[in-house]
């Protein structure tokens, strides 16, 4: 009886978070734009942002600190190997 009671909470929570995410997507839509939103196709207002830079930047950034951490990990070892 005891592993029953296990089972069927578990399937009742599986329920419930099916459900809640049934309802929740749903919902209706964002509304339309308004008449002069932007100069083509349904984009935002201020144009679009550069993301390749950005992207490079952050691409740059994260190498560099890897090679950091493992030119320090080398040292370590190298330094634990000749003691």
């Amino acid at each position: 009886m005891k592993s029953y009671k296990g089972i069927i909470l578990k399937l009742i929570m599986v329920m419930v978070i099916s459900t809640t995410t049934l309802v929740l997507s749903a919902q209706p839509g964002e509304p339309p734009p308004p008449p002069n939103h932007g100069s083509s196709g349904n984009e935002a207002q201020g144009g679009r942002a550069p993301l390749a830079s950005g992207l490079f930047i952050l691409l740059g950034l994260g190498g560099a600190y890897g090679g950091y951490k493992g030119y320090k990990y080398y040292q370590k070892r190298k330094k634990e190997i000749n003691e």
